[in-house]
């Protein structure tokens, strides 16, 4: 599959709107590199040493520290998560597995609300607010993938 290259949103209020189950998350669209296949990130891993330690591909060179929204979240499930978004935080990549990318939206249409308690846990600081959509009728998590990096405790984006 082709990937789609995502250039630097103008608007630092962009942000790119993907699935994963029946919940809406929103990634910065600037730390958005591109967006690519599930396979193509898996067919790039690279052997673990450790079984526990978090999955990593090989892109380009770069180590990216990879995860499935869906096992963040502890969420299973039966279908497939069909597309990766390749992630840069602070200079670090991070390839994110995701059911569905949905579209592009603008935050200013929307008020970002703070995280109900019952949400918040130490697994899930990646979460940063919730936004409900209208237009879904459902609400949406505004997440930060930087935070998302330091899950893994590893030293992602590094050259091997």
């Amino acid at each position: 599959m082709a990937v789609k290259q995502m250039g630097s949103a103008p608007n630092e209020n962009a942000y790119v709107c993907v699935r994963s189950g029946s919940l809406f998350f929103w990634l910065p669209m600037d730390q958005l590199l591109y967006i690519t296949s599930s396979h193509t990130l898996r067919d790039a891993m690279v052997e673990r040493k450790d079984p526990r330690d978090a999955p990593v591909a090989l892109l380009d060179g770069r180590r990216i520290g990879v995860f499935s929204l869906r096992g963040l979240l502890g969420r299973p499930g039966a279908d497939e998560e069909r597309h990766a978004l390749i992630l840069q935080a602070n200079g670090a990549l991070c390839g994110l597995l995701v059911d569905e990318v949905t579209d592009t939206i603008s935050a200013g249409a929307y008020t970002i609300l703070p995280l109900p308690d019952a949400v918040k846990s130490p697994e899930n600081t990646f979460l940063q607010g919730l936004i409900w959509m209208e237009n879904r009728g459902a609400p949406a998590f505004l997440t930060e993938p930087e935070l998302l990096l330091s899950i893994s405790g590893q030293e992602a984006g590094q050259a091997i």
